[in-house]
């Protein structure tokens, strides 16, 4: 089993309670980059770096945190339900987690919610996103500039912050491991 806090430690080097301030300080000022997100650096964010047509840039949806849970369940990135919606895991993702929590007792307010990236890829196709960004990286390379990263690499210092606070941690991405 992953231990959350024993892997923030070896990451960020703050305590817990600074990484909790952190990220308080964000939610009430809705700025992730003070929890640590590189939104500025993401191919997602607001400077856009691989040129996406403006309507496709989405807007980060904000981790449903518990910081009383001792479980925080995380995804991939948000779908089009939490999009319009502007909730974590309210889309079908979410109900069947719910339906499956609620068979053994679990209410929503219980666990923590969260995504490895808080905003949603264009389409919600995440391959197309990361081929795209491959290949401006192999031209960045050779003008010698520095690659742009992915939006999961964006978006890790502040989710590594937010699993910490958590004994365990459910996911729901095939690629979480990695992306942690």
């Amino acid at each position: 089993m992953i231990d959350p806090s024993a892997m923030y430690r070896k990451i960020i080097p703050l305590t817990l309670e600074q990484a909790k301030a952190d990220i308080s300080a964000a939610y009430i000022k809705g700025d992730m980059r003070l929890a640590g997100a590189r939104c500025d650096e993401c191919p997602l964010g607001p400077k856009n770096p691989l040129r996406l047509e403006r309507d496709l840039r989405r807007r980060p949806i904000l981790s449903e945190l518990n910081f009383e849970a001792g479980v925080g369940l995380y995804g991939e990135a948000p779908g089009e339900t939490e999009e319009e919606e502007g909730n974590v895991f309210v889309g079908p993702s979410g109900q069947r987690a719910m339906s499956a929590l609620t068979k053994l007792g679990v209410r929503r307010g219980h666990v923590g919610w969260g995504n490895s990236a808080m905003c949603r890829p264009p389409k919600n196709e995440l391959d197309k996103l990361e081929y795209k960004r491959a290949k401006v990286n192999k031209v960045r390379e050779k003008e010698g500039l520095p690659a742009i990263p992915s939006a999961h690499e964006s978006c890790r210092p502040r989710y590594i912050r937010e699993i910490a606070m958590y004994d365990n941690v459910i996911t729901f991405d095939v690629n979480w491991t990695r992306n942690v």
